[in-house]
């Protein structure tokens, strides 16, 4: 699937990052998921009050690598508890061999009461085993539209044939104000036991600079468990 359930990005755990991806080139594929994690992280807020989670997500890949998705999380504010609905579509192309241009666009849709839909459109460039991207707010409600994502990832797989790691670090801005957001993960696919599944673990920090919300959503170093399994209908 193209979105990871993802306990750094606003992005999702849904969606593995396109240098981990091992996805067949120009074929029709229809996906479902559905993945469990220790906490729902966004930007190293939790979006689950530092409680479980859970998510499913389902994508359809057309030949000429266009792809739409859903993806579906339990989100909990410590008084009500609700669901957080990305729907997404985009595009992915290789420019020249081992690199990838992958561009989206996500609306995200909250339940809970006074939590604010987002639309966002995206771009990764990807080249062997790293890829840079950023993310930007695309309405003007509640200044949304001065919020961007900006990253770099590193991975590398089968580490000492053991698992892949990956490593994340972004700048956030909003409103000029700047954050920061590091990530080491590990993880482990097709693993014996339980085949198109995958299990990982990923410690985060997050440090913000001057944001009035710094306080309530923490700057604390916090590490995060997850499991995935994939179900390929076409």
């Amino acid at each position: 699937m193209k979105r990871k359930i993802c306990v750094f990005l606003s992005t999702l755990i849904l969606a593995q990052g396109a240098i981990l991806m091992a996805d067949d080139d120009n074929k029709q594929s229809l996906s479902i998921e559905v993945g469990v994690m220790s906490n729902y992280l966004d930007e190293g807020y939790s979006l689950s009050d530092d409680k479980p989670s859970a998510q499913i997500g389902i994508e359809y890949r057309l030949p000429s690598n266009l792809y739409i998705g859903y993806l579906g999380s339990y989100i909990d504010d410590s008084e009500h508890r609700g669901t957080k609905n990305d729907v997404y579509a985009g595009y992915a192309f290789n420019i020249m061999e081992d690199l990838e241009l992958d561009m989206w666009i996500n609306h995200a849709m909250y339940t809970i009461h006074g939590m604010i839909n987002e639309d966002d459109i995206s771009a990764q460039l990807s080249y062997k085993n790293i890829s840079i991207g950023r993310t930007q707010g695309l309405h003007n409600k509640d200044d949304y539209n001065k919020y961007s994502y900006n990253w770099v990832e590193l991975g590398f797989l089968d580490v000492a044939n053991v698992v892949d790691v990956t490593l994340h670090g972004a700048i956030v801005e909003f409103d000029k104000q700047h954050s920061y957001f590091y990530a080491l993960t590990l993880s482990k696919d097709d693993i014996s036991w339980a085949k198109d599944s995958e299990i990982g673990v990923t410690f985060c920090k997050a440090q913000r600079e001057n944001w009035s919300l710094s306080g309530k959503r923490g700057d604390k170093f916090k590490v995060v468990g997850y499991w995935k399994y994939n179900f390929n209908l076409l």
